[in-house]
């Protein structure tokens, strides 16, 4: 099962990325044009790479993600905030919460993968462990309060139309090119540390498993 979920959660992240460098590369360029296969195979080599290299290489290149995505993400936040109306966040569909909202809520506990390899990268120091986990969490989830204000702060929903919603065009709308490509930075910045976490995780998934079969193998000994 944690095989599972992560290969899984490494797939969506991939096929993410492949669509991000295959949009920022006809973006910048303007001539070169990168299909959405191509692009999921150059980002999952080079984080496939970050991975072989070892968590402490992984976890400096982690830094800078992070750095980025919080960096775009106060960019966002000051460039949208005046257009929030408080009228449009008392707005509540809870028959929306099913079924998209479990298949989120399952997604969430992709994070969780992490935890043997944050463990093993601590020396299998409990508490620096648990506060690890701790602050991990409280952080994205105090992110995403604000995020959640902000994005459902801005749309009318009595006007909003469900099957075309994307955060990029809705933003892009409002705050213009520059708020566009804040968007685009942090999809970047947000995938791109994800994958990272995930990446190295399922790696070390591997030496475990293979390490455990080779102890019990008799012809190892």
């Amino acid at each position: 099962l944690f095989w599972f979920l992560l290969t899984a959660i490494v797939v969506a992240y991939t096929a993410e990325g492949g669509q991000l460098i295959a949009q920022v590369a006809k973006e910048v360029t303007d001539t070169t044009t990168i299909s959405p296969t191509v692009g999921s195979f150059l980002f999952a080599s080079c984080f496939a790479s970050f991975a072989i290299a070892g968590t402490s290489r992984v976890d400096i290149i982690n830094r800078v993600f992070v750095l980025g995505l919080v960096a775009t993400f106060i960019g966002i936040v000051m460039q949208i905030s005046a257009s929030i109306s408080v009228s449009n966040l008392s707005h509540a569909d809870w028959s929306a919460v099913y079924p998209a909202g479990i298949s989120i809520g399952i997604l969430s506990f992709g994070a969780q993968n992490v935890v043997p390899t944050i463990l093993q990268y601590l020396n299998y120091d409990p508490e620096k462990t648990q506060k690890a986990i701790l602050l991990g969490s409280l952080i994205p989830l105090f992110l995403y309060t604000i995020w959640e204000l902000v994005f459902l702060g801005i749309i009318d929903v009595s006007t909003a139309d469900s099957n075309s919603m994307e955060a990029i065009s809705v933003l892009g709308k409002i705050g213009g090119t520059t708020v566009t490509d804040l968007v685009e930075l942090f999809s970047i910045c947000a995938i791109g540390s994800s994958m990272a976490g995930a990446s190295v995780s399922l790696v070390d998934f591997f030496v475990d498993a293979i390490n455990l079969l080779l102890k019990d193998d008799p012809e190892s000994k």
